[in-house]
């Protein structure tokens, strides 16, 4: 299973992406303080289960696409995370173990 695709929103109160990863290489560029080693390390700790380090950076919602069509959905409200993986439009809270173990990439 690969990562298709990552959508995070408000992410510092400020910024929005979305970015689709292509098989292969993609590249993220942009100038310092925009984000792109703390989402990379938001991805990281989602797909480890490390909840206490999502809850820590402020963002409102991150999704983050695989291959197969699930989609880990994680939301923060200031602090507090409402995590659910979502297949085919059907939405399922699930633990953060149950997201380490889902994700089974690292």
């Amino acid at each position: 299973m690969m990562i298709t695709s990552i959508h995070i929103n408000r992410l510092f109160n400020e910024y929005d992406y979305n970015l689709d990863l292509h098989q292969g290489l993609t590249f993220l560029h942009s100038p310092n303080g925009y984000g792109k080693s703390t989402l990379m390390r938001l991805v990281n700790c989602a797909l480890r289960g490390d909840v206490k380090q999502i809850a820590e950076v402020p963002f409102q919602r991150m999704d983050i696409c695989f291959s197969d069509g699930t989609a880990l959905i994680i939301e923060n409200d200031n602090g507090e995370l409402f995590i659910q993986a979502q297949k085919n439009e059907l939405e399922t809270p699930i633990t953060p173990d149950e997201m380490a173990e889902l994700c089974g990439c690292v």
